[in-house]
């Protein structure tokens, strides 16, 4: 019984340590549970203004020619 509770705390731990990782680090959280991009996602097909580069007026930096 006392082999069970350890083998099933440390899975309940791996299991805590990887959504927290995953969370932390590759913004798991932001792309999939947050609310907000609910609401943005649509809206930004309605949007009066729109925003875009000049791709012949953008300049480089000189380490990314080389």
């Amino acid at each position: 019984m006392d082999e069970i509770k350890k083998t099933s705390n440390r899975k309940l731990l791996g299991t805590l340590c990887g959504i927290g990782a995953a969370v932390m680090l590759l913004r798991a959280f932001c792309k999939y549970i947050c609310p907000v991009t609910v609401f943005l996602k649509p809206m930004s097909y309605f949007s009066v203004l729109r925003i875009r580069c000049d791709e012949s007026k953008k300049e480089y930096p000189v380490k990314a020619l080389k």
